[in-house]
């Protein structure tokens, strides 16, 4: 994303991207392209992380930590080792989250980690494997998904099968997409 004049559009000229979204075109464009890049992207968290990183609205510390979040392997699974990951104090990345409108009224910081556990999960689940190897293999307690399944899904684990898990993947990131284009700042510099 960048404004539209003759000195980006020649900066652009040698350089391999999939889309450019001009600021001018921000509000009609940006959730096309988003959705496109997530369609060559299958992975839901990639997809997210992705949405995030280009989103100008949050600071750049906080866009790097949550598409950090997605992306960790092992995965983030508190606070306070997404901060200990980024090299950042826990209350700076609680403040700048706080200040994230509209993504902070519609959830906490924790839960955007843990939703992000339920979907990896979600993603892993086959016909005939546990949710304790799932979770397993994630490297956190069954209890714990089961927890955040109830608590975020609405929804116990066994009541997510391909079909509603699905379901919860897809409205989990349409709630993120949508709070990150309702809080896309169309003009400007970054945020730092």
């Amino acid at each position: 994303m960048t404004r539209l004049d003759p000195e980006n559009a020649r900066s652009l000229k040698d350089v391999l991207v999939e889309e450019v979204v001009w600021y001018r075109e921000i509000e009609r464009r940006l959730a096309t392209v988003v959705e496109r890049v997530c369609r060559s992207h299958p992975n839901a968290v990639e997809c997210i992380a992705v949405a995030l990183e280009e989103t100008r609205s949050l600071p750049i510390p906080l866009r790097r930590a949550l598409a950090h979040a997605c992306r960790s392997k092992p995965p983030v699974t508190s606070v306070g080792q997404l901060s200990r990951d980024m090299g950042m104090d826990r209350r700076t990345l609680w403040r700048q989250w706080s200040n994230a409108e509209p993504l902070s009224a519609t959830m906490r910081l924790e839960d955007f980690i843990h939703w992000l556990q339920l979907i990896r999960a979600i993603g892993r689940k086959v016909t005939g494997t546990s949710w304790r190897s799932v979770a397993d293999e994630l490297g956190i307690h069954q209890q714990s998904l089961g927890r955040w399944s109830r608590a975020l899904a609405d929804r116990q684990l066994r009541e997510l099968d391909s079909v509603t898990g699905l379901n919860t993947v897809a409205g989990f990131r349409q709630t993120v997409l949508t709070a990150l284009l309702d809080g896309t700042s169309l003009e400007g510099p970054e945020s730092t």
